[in-house]
């Protein structure tokens, strides 16, 4: 099985929360249309909590 590199394995962590990202977004606009208060303030903070995962990656992209 063939290894990969540093920078793709970057890549697909970072695709993974996008993905988590998207998921938030569809939380967020979810309990928006059914006015549930808690499920959108839970959805927001796990959006804020997936940028938090996302930051240090988008960093070392950028450096390499």
């Amino acid at each position: 099985m063939k290894k990969y590199s540093a920078q793709k394995e970057t890549l697909f962590q970072l695709s993974g929360w996008i993905l988590f990202l998207l998921c938030a977004v569809f939380f967020i606009v979810s309990s928006w249309q059914h006015q549930d208060m808690i499920m959108l303030f839970g959805s927001l903070i796990f959006f804020v909590a997936c940028i938090l995962f996302v930051i240090p990656l988008v960093n070392v992209i950028f450096k390499q």
